[in-house]
């Protein structure tokens, strides 16, 4: 846990809430279905702004943000669903924070999942991932984090429709 006491206060602590240009509510994965025949298929995945399914661009003005991917050795549609998923999270969890930090940053390895409690902006046990550390020669650590997800939430995307097999004839 990262609190105040481990912010170096002269220095201060800089957030990027990240910017709309980087941001998706709308995830397109195009990948070859092995259970199709290996054709040139989609899956989509769309943010949950509010209950309503179909309102996925309120939390951005109204304003379609769409991102495509093309994943050409993906083969299931499940694993490209979740690679949308994974895209369109990490575009809506983008707040990253800088701080020169005391000796006691040390500790931390790059990875590491780290909670900040900052008082100054109202940061009360945020989770983040270590995304850079950096000594300084006055013996202090600059400190980068990134907001965390866990990306390994992977579910069940809805059901496709599978095409109807034809009779093959008997002999």
């Amino acid at each position: 846990t990262i609190t105040d006491d481990h912010v170096i206060q002269d220095a201060g602590i800089s957030v990027d809430y990240g910017n709309k240009d980087k941001k998706a509510n709308k995830v397109i994965v195009e990948f070859f279905n092995g259970s199709k025949d290996y054709e040139l298929d989609t899956a989509t995945v769309l943010h949950s702004a509010t209950t309503d399914a179909n309102d996925y661009t309120s939390d951005d003005g109204g304003e379609v943000l769409e991102v495509k991917a093309e994943f050409p050795y993906i083969s299931d549609h499940y694993i490209a669903y979740n690679m949308a998923k994974a895209i369109l999270t990490r575009s809506r969890y983008q707040t990253t924070v800088q701080f020169l930090g005391t000796p006691e940053m040390y500790k931390l390895n790059v990875n590491d999942i780290v909670t900040l409690s900052y008082t100054g902006l109202g940061f009360s046990g945020k989770i983040f991932r270590v995304e850079g550390l950096e000594l300084n020669p006055n013996g202090l650590v600059a400190v980068s984090l990134i907001e965390y997800f866990d990306v390994y939430t992977w579910t069940v995307p809805p059901q496709e429709p599978l095409e109807e097999h034809a009779d093959l004839p008997s002999a």
